[in-house]
């Protein structure tokens, strides 16, 4: 099968020149430097920037050694050796009395990633059934993903990450995750088999450099898995055994994340059960945050024993559980899928 008659979720040779393309790319650019401007004059913020930034002792005397410091030991009770990496190089340039070189690194990456979402938004368009009459005319997809794009960049719940330079870690971690995103569509859509196996290696990778840059990034095998089942119509048994290969990252770089930790930090960290509560509160908070996008903060003060001290009193925390659970189940239903759309709803609450 030629290139043009390869399935729309295929990542063409030339999908990075595509007019679209290039001409959302600079939308995002210059959209974020016309909305997160005022963050380039911001000093640096009294919480983690002067453990992470201008009070980092191996900033201020860098040289390879300090570099493969961060590789072969956490710091700060972290081990994000990506993040640090990056964050030494432009130590290494431009020094750590300035913030604004810092703030521009954190402007670009959202850049990148806005407009990687538009490439995603547009696979995942041309992925989806034909249902909804937009998505019947292909022209219309590549407006569609801009917009959502567009509402990526300037949505506010990002002030945090694009303003704070210690955030960047998130910034980067969210860059490797949308590039894992993109190549392992490209790899479900290919019907190359040789291109198949490229992409699958090449999501592997991202999502590799992803967990290194923020260990949060492990989850995103689970979405991976999820968008699978709903977009391309796996069954549960061709999900565990082809993702089997994505889970190897996040339990290695876990388990040396745990070594290289003081063993008096170790203690400080909540069960699995209280993660599992943890992540239902994260849910709902940026569910809200999204929604209602008014008096956020850097802090909800969202601590293990206020969590914890709301799930036992509180009912909404157990109904946001169960409707999770709900919701999950029901996206492996195959026959409900004939009564309503639940990947529509599950994809919208995802993105």
């Amino acid at each position: 099968m030629n290139e043009k008659q390869q399935p729309l979720g295929h990542l063409g040779k030339n999908i990075l020149m595509t007019p679209h393309c290039v001409f959302a790319g600079a939308v995002c650019l210059v959209l974020t430097f016309l909305v997160y401007w005022p963050a380039i004059n911001a000093t640096f913020f009294v919480f983690d920037d002067s453990v992470h930034i201008y009070g980092n002792v191996h900033f201020k005397s860098l040289g390879f050694q300090e570099f493969v410091l961060f590789w072969t030991n956490s710091y700060e009770s972290l081990y994000i050796p990506i993040t640090y990496s990056l964050w030494s190089v432009v130590a290494g340039l431009f020094g750590v009395e300035s913030p604004v070189p810092y703030h521009v690194l954190n402007l670009v990456f959202h850049a990148f990633n806005s407009w990687l979402v538009f490439i995603w938004l547009t696979q995942l368009l041309n992925c989806l059934p034909q249902r909804n009459k937009a998505l019947q005319h292909r022209n219309s997809i590549p407006w569609i993903a801009l917009t959502g794009s567009v509402l990526f960049n300037v949505h506010p719940i990002h002030v945090e990450a694009v303003a704070w330079v210690s955030s960047f870690k998130d910034l980067n971690s969210t860059a490797w995750a949308l590039c894992a995103l993109i190549f392992h569509f490209a790899y479900r859509s290919t019907t190359s088999k040789r291109k198949a196996k490229q992409y699958k290696y090449i999501a592997f990778g991202f999502i590799v450099l992803g967990v290194l840059a923020k260990p949060n990034i492990s989850v995103l095998v689970v979405l991976l898995a999820w968008l699978d089942r709903v977009v391309f119509r796996l069954k549960f048994r061709e999900l565990i055994v082809d993702n089997a290969l994505l889970c190897v990252p996040s339990i290695l770089i876990a388990y040396i994340s745990v070594q290289l930790q003081p063993s008096s930090y170790l203690h400080q960290l909540p069960s699995f059960a209280e993660r599992m509560i943890i992540s239902v509160d994260a849910l709902r908070l940026y569910a809200v945050n999204i929604l209602n996008p008014v008096a956020l903060s850097f802090d909800y003060e969202r601590s293990v024993s206020n969590v914890l001290n709301e799930w036992n009193s509180e009912l909404s925390y157990k109904l946001m559980l169960l409707f999770t659970i709900g919701l999950i189940c029901l996206s492996y239903i195959g026959r409900i899928r004939r009564l309503f759309s639940v990947e529509t709803l599950g994809l919208s609450i995802g993105l």
